[in-house]
């Protein structure tokens, strides 16, 4: 009796955080983030934003494809450091670490999937951009890039 109580947890969680994610793609149409570079090029990702714990936990996790233009924000409660990891992600990734003033102060280039090694932020952030692998390259985006989004103090 007692572990069919605990299976029944289990399984209510896993269906919760389930619903949890499709949220994130069905609640609101998909808001535009610019890039600007030191190169005075622009830019622009259309995103998901994962502001809650269910949506950061979750993040890209068992996606098969991502565009080139597109990406998530992960945006967090308060400036701190932050760590990723790449468990289930089965594309790789750049993680694009930015401060509360929307500057890139750190970026991991091609996440490779289903790695365990924790990605740090190696600064306190408010935010993380998650983006195609190689993107970042390919764009010429580096760290001390700005991003503009109404997230961002950078943003009048």
């Amino acid at each position: 009796m007692k572990y069919k109580i605990i299976l029944c947890i289990i399984l209510v969680s896993i269906g919760l955080a389930s619903l949890g994610y499709a949220n994130v793609k069905d609640k609101k149409p998909m808001p535009i983030l610019t890039i600007q570079t030191a190169e005075d090029v622009s830019h622009k990702f259309k995103i998901e934003v994962a502001d809650t714990d269910v949506e950061r936990r979750y993040g890209l996790m068992n996606r098969k494809a991502l565009k080139p233009n597109m990406g998530m924000l992960f945006v967090f409660d308060e400036v701190s450091f932050q760590e990723f990891w790449m468990k289930d992600t089965l594309i790789s990734l750049d993680i694009l670490f930015i401060d509360q003033g929307g500057k890139i102060v750190h970026i991991v280039e091609n996440a490779q999937p289903n790695d365990l090694t924790p990605l740090p932020s190696l600064r306190p952030v408010k935010a993380a951009l998650e983006i195609l692998g190689g993107q970042s390259a390919k764009l010429g985006i580096k760290k001390g890039d700005l991003v503009k989004y109404s997230l961002f103090t950078n943003v009048k």
